[in-house]
């Protein structure tokens, strides 16, 4: 045995000692009481029986109150005859006042039954005492104290130099030397009043008690049976005991302990755990030896767990509801047993069974083992070894098989099969410390939600309790290496992940990861986000997470884009309160709820981000800069973006939590642009064009994962200027207010607006263009009306479709009055001068490599003469033409028209030339060197001026429309790569 138990049961044999010395003295006034209740009776005498009570009371409550410092005990005689007597007690603390003395205890009544003749033999038949109550009284929130015993305390203990001594209480080995008068039967019965002290009140809980006690007849008080039963509401304990003095045995056969925490008062249920429901059934046999104070062969305690233990916000909560058995085997070894135990985490199911072992005091060991079931996962089985030496323990549970582990938490299917499994408790008493340490090993840990998944190769979770005294930590390391995810088509790796936390609070938590090598990988298209090291504080304090994490360099490639995002850091503080439940105690027994997840009011952005460099095709793009922050369910963004001089900003929410991925609002604050250099970075094809004016914008989306994105954008620029002088190409005053009103169609509202204030392409220059549209989707656009000024008059477009659907357009271009002179010097005809206008409409047709006319017509206005002055470019007229040709040219030079017709159509093969036919009728202002031949009925050349009174002219031109067709596919090549 070792020396600390020695010293345990030393101090035990003491105390024993101590309580039969004071037992002693009580029966040493219990004999007084006796005999002279006995004298009176034998005496039969009037005058005895009359002043005798009296006196015994008198004498007997003197030397009870001699007997204590502290309050006043009141002796009283009810009746005395020959075959019984009646006797009541009242306790009290004393008192500043005498008359206000606190009432602590009192015996209602003690009835003592007796035959005359066996009492001169020393022999009672009973002796019951009824209504004995005692106070037992709060003095802090969990200590209590029985205010009868401080009466006591002088009498029954001797103090010498100032400290108890119970030296002269030698031990008795035989009690009926003490107690010479033998009691066969002792009942006693009352109650103790519980005094519990309430904020504003006083609370009284009963409880119940009776003891029933016999002496055996041939070794009176050294055998002594004994049965005490109490119970409060439903609850109940009774114990059934026999007590041999000799050789100090107490064999305590079958008892029972009947708990149920329903019928408890409220009071007392207030120091249990809140969410505890249920009892304990329980039936115990045990034999103890006093002298050793050990535990004999034989002894067990076996019953029925009933109960439920659950977590006022309902994050646990453990429900028994099991046989149980603790049996004492040979040699001082232990046999322990419990069939089966449910516990739920987090709404995690967790099933503990077969709990079996054995505990031996000898070797100073424990063994066991008991199996384990979480959710729908294989039974895991643990090995219990340990060793339980006196003042130094250590138990360890090792898993010992290798279950598949599978979980559904949420939706979120978990799995793996672990490798280790232990979990270690180390007791040191003389240090006054506990340890506890735990390790988890496991490969292929998997995961996976709503198209999530994640698989971790190697996992390995340490973690470690340390207590000491009054000091208290928690610390736990986790590393994870070759970590893979994949969420809506975007895979990631984590090469390595380290975490430490540590804590000295329970309610308090630090802890510190650091995530290593982290690569994500989108499919389509392809996404690559490198980080050499993320690193993530956090801090758990009651009900509230906060923390920060940060990342001071990272990249984001994405090929299919030919860009990248090149030295990106952010840091990132975050903080999200778990509200405690409001709910009363019944009616979270009556429905369970999950734990209310409450956001805190937006605060201001605390994180940043910053983007070093934006890389486009090689090019140096943009730089941006800007906060960021944890909204509870994902991140909210608000970052400004240069681009190459233009000024952008983006906020955004990012739901990580929700079935919305983003909410942004990406907007260009109204500003100058002038691309004149920096256009042909962004795109090579507009490498040539300048173009300067001011524009604003702004979209709004949403993203949601599976679904097309929503939102509507809006573009507005003013005044801008484009120049492209390699096509001789030059736009002044582009005014344009387009909106998509959704984007989910890509349409946009009808009646867009574009208007420009000049347009000069080569010779032709337009006006005042004004054009109304609107986008049925990227492919297909809605021409609803157009208009320009041209040549001093107006042209007026019907409404055209284009569409990669439709490979053929078409709209008629209404023209009215224009300039007969302009129109021919700027369609290339000639240089010409002159009055006049024309009237008419010009068919014009859209394929996807050309534009094309067809059939145009006209006609001046009719009524009206014009002049034309002018030198028709030779080049362009037909060469077989002859005189005809000749006297055309060298007549429009100076021409009085009385009308003109003109058609014009697109010909060749590749649609590059215009043809031109222009018919007019009048007379040439100057003399002519030509006369009409009668023989050849046709001009011929003359020596002499004639003068032409009429005459009908038909020029016909061919105009090369290369240029035009050029620019169509040019910027077809252009708008087809963007």
């Amino acid at each position: 045995m070792s020396e600390t138990l020695q010293n345990i049961q030393m101090k035990l044999k003491a105390e024993a000692i101590e309580r039969k010395a004071k037992r002693a003295k009580i029966w040493a006034v219990l004999i007084i009481v006796l005999l002279t209740l006995l004298c009176i009776a034998l005496a039969g005498a009037g005058a005895v029986a009359h002043f005798g009570p009296q006196l015994i009371e008198n004498k007997i409550n003197e030397l009870l109150n001699s007997m204590s410092e502290k309050g006043k005990m009141d002796f009283q005689i009810k009746y005395i005859n020959f075959h019984s007597a009646e006797v009541a007690c009242t306790f009290k603390e004393e008192s500043a006042d005498a008359n206000q003395a606190h009432r602590v205890g009192s015996i209602g009544a003690i009835t003592i039954q007796y035959r005359p003749l066996e009492l001169m033999k020393g022999k009672i038949e009973s002796v019951e005492l009824k209504n004995c109550d005692f106070l037992c009284t709060q003095t802090d929130e969990m200590s209590f104290k029985f205010p009868i015993y401080e009466l006591f305390v002088k009498g029954f203990m001797k103090k010498d130099g100032g400290e108890t001594s119970t030296s002269k209480n030698e031990p008795v080995s035989d009690l009926n030397k003490v107690i010479p008068v033998q009691v066969e039967k002792i009942i006693v019965s009352g109650n103790v009043i519980l005094t519990i002290l309430e904020e504003e009140s006083v609370d009284l809980v009963y409880f119940a008690y009776r003891v029933h006690a016999e002496t055996d007849s041939e070794e009176k008080w050294n055998k002594l049976k004994c049965d005490l039963a109490i119970h409060n509401a439903s609850n109940s304990i009774r114990v059934q005991a026999e007590y041999r003095h000799k050789d100090k045995r107490l064999k305590i056969s079958p008892g029972q302990i009947n708990v149920s925490t329903n019928s408890l008062s409220r009071t007392i249920r207030n120091y249990l755990p809140r969410g505890l429901r249920g009892g304990i059934n329980l039936t115990s046999e045990a034999e103890l030896d006093l002298n050793t104070l050990s535990i004999q062969e034989g002894t067990s305690v076996s019953g029925k767990l009933n109960f439920s233990l659950r977590d006022q916000n309902k994050v646990y909560q453990l429900k028994v509801e099991s046989p149980y058995l603790l049996q004492v085997k040979e040699n001082g070894c232990f046999a322990f047993s419990l069939d089966e135990l449910a516990a739920e985490y987090g709404g995690i199911p967790v099933e503990v069974s077969g709990i079996e072992g054995e505990l031996s005091l000898p070797n100073h060991t424990v063994k066991g083992s008991f199996k384990t079931k979480i959710a729908d996962s294989e039974a895991a089985l643990f090995e219990i070894e340990g060793t339980t030496e006196p003042g130094y323990s250590k138990v360890t549970a090792a898993l010992s098989n290798r279950p598949k582990f599978r979980l559904n938490y949420q939706g979120i299917q978990t799995g793996c099969i672990p490798e280790k499994l232990e979990v270690a408790f180390e007791h040191n008493r003389e240090e006054e410390s506990l340890n506890v340490t735990g390790i988890f090993k496991a490969k292929d840990l998997t995961a996976e939600q709503n198209g999530i998944t994640g698989k971790i190769g190697d996992v390995m979770l340490e973690g470690t309790f340390a207590g000491k005294g009054t000091s208290k930590m928690m610390t736990a390391n986790l590393g994870c290496n070759e970590i893979e995810g994949a969420f809506n088509g975007i895979k990631g790796n984590f090469e390595r992940l380290n975490m430490y936390a540590q804590t000295h609070d329970f309610k308090k938590y630090a802890a510190e990861t650091i995530l290593s090598g982290m690569k994500v990988k989108m499919e389509s298209p392809n996404l690559t986000y490198t980080a050499p090291e993320v690193k993530l504080n956090a801090q758990l304090n009651g009900g509230a997470v906060s923390g920060k994490a940060e990342c001071a360099v990272s990249d984001l490639l994405m090929p299919d884009f030919k860009t990248a995002a090149i030295g990106i850091n952010w840091s990132l503080p975050f903080e999200q309160t778990i509200a405690k439940s409001e709910k009363t105690e019944e009616e979270e027994t009556e429905k369970p709820e999950d734990n209310e997840v409450i956001a805190e009011a937006e605060k201001p952005l605390q994180g940043k981000i910053g983007i070093k460099n934006v890389i486009y095709d090689g090019i140096e793009t943009a730089a941006a800069g800007g906060k960021i922050g944890w909204t509870g369910k994902g991140l909210k963004l608000d970052s400004g973006i240069d681009v190459r001089g233009i000024k952008t900003n983006l906020k955004a929410d990012l739901d990580l939590l929700g079935g919305v991925m983003m909410n942004g609002i990406f907007e260009i604050p109204e500003q100058e642009l002038n691309l004149t250099e920096d256009i042909g970075v962004f795109f090579p094809q507009f490498e040539n064009i300048s173009c300067t004016g001011n524009v604003k914008g702004k979209v709004n989306c949403s993203f949601t994962p599976g679904k097309k994105p929503t939102g509507n954008a809006e573009i507005n620029v003013h005044g801008m200027d484009v120049a492209f002088p390699e096509k001789k190409l030059e736009v002044k005053g582009l005014d344009l207010g387009f909106k998509v009103c959704d984007l989910a169609t890509l349409k946009s509202e009808p009646g867009q607006l574009l208007t420009i204030q000049k347009i000069k392409f080569d010779k032709i220059e337009t006006e005042n263009c004004r054009v109304t549209f609107r986008m049925e989707s990227p492919t297909t656009w809605q021409v609803e009306n157009a208009s320009m000024k041209w040549c001093g008059g107006h042209i007026r477009l019907g409404s055209l479709l284009l569409s990669k659907e439709y490979p053929l357009s078409e709209a008629i271009m209404y023209c009215d009055r224009l300039d007969l002179a302009e129109f021919l010097t700027q369609t290339g005809v000639g240089d010409i001068q002159g009055e006049g206008a024309l009237n008419g409409t010009i068919p014009v047709y859209i394929t996807p490599d050309s534009i094309y006319f067809d059939d145009a017509f006209l006609y001046s206005t009719p009524g009206e003469d014009g002049l034309i002055r002018g030198t028709v470019n030779e080049n362009l007229m037909n060469e077989n033409g002859g005189i005809t040709m000749e006297l055309s040219k060298d007549a429009l030079k100076d021409f009085t028209y009385s009308w003109v017709r003109m058609s014009m159509a697109t010909s060749g093969e590749k649609m590059d030339h215009l043809k031109i036919t222009l018919s007019l009728d009048g007379k040439p202002n100057q003399p002519l060197y030509y006369s009409f031949d009668g023989q050849q009925n046709s001009f011929i050349k003359s020596s002499v001026p004639c003068r032409f009174q009429g005459i009908r002219l038909d020029v016909n031109v061919n105009i090369t429309a290369e240029k035009i067709q050029d620019l169509v596919k040019y910027l077809k090549n252009m708008f087809s790569k963007q």
